[in-house]
């Protein structure tokens, strides 16, 4: 059995309104089959262990959006006649510096975290997915420590392990 999107075609569009798309039936527009299509991408890295529910939705809907933006952009974009300008589209970046006659640009780097990270260096080319990745990153990362010589509490429980408050 494959896993279901943990949201609708409807709560796309209305998380995703006509100021980050336009929806419609030609070329030009987003349909409802490139939706269904990012969702299909989506669920191929969606850990749904790793969100709560109103948490979850929202990083679906990040996830989703950022492959509309992939996909549409690996055709193309959106025209009226379809261009077939895929392999000539650039990912969007965040602009770190740009020059004039010299013609010079330099773009933030990701973090060292998800520029080394296999499934969040691809999500960085959207704002959708940075923001995705943000969120997955407050959900993946986590303090980490050693204790040398243990000894153990007041409370009983050695210092690594949760105290049961009994």
């Amino acid at each position: 059995m494959s896993a279901q999107a943990p949201v609708a075609v409807a709560d796309f569009k209305a998380r995703w309104g006509p100021r980050h798309f336009r929806y419609g039936a030609g070329f030009d527009a987003i349909q409802d089959a490139d939706i269904l299509e990012a969702f299909t991408d989506a669920l191929d890295i969606w850990n749904p262990a790793l969100f709560d529910t109103p948490t979850g939705a929202e990083a679906f809907l990040l996830l989703a959006a950022h492959y509309v933006r992939e996909n549409i952009q690996a055709t193309g974009g959106l025209a009226a006649t379809p261009e077939g300008l895929g392999v000539e589209s650039q990912s969007e970046q965040t602009l770190a510096s740009a020059g004039a006659n010299g013609v010079s640009q330099a773009f933030v780097e990701p973090p060292p975290r998800v520029k080394n990270h296999p499934i969040f260096l691809p999500l960085w080319n959207t704002p959708y997915g940075q923001k995705y990745v943000r969120m997955a990153l407050l959900m993946t990362t986590g303090a980490v420590g050693s204790v040398s010589n243990p000894v153990e509490c007041d409370t009983g429980a050695l210092p690594w392990m949760p105290y049961s408050g009994t």
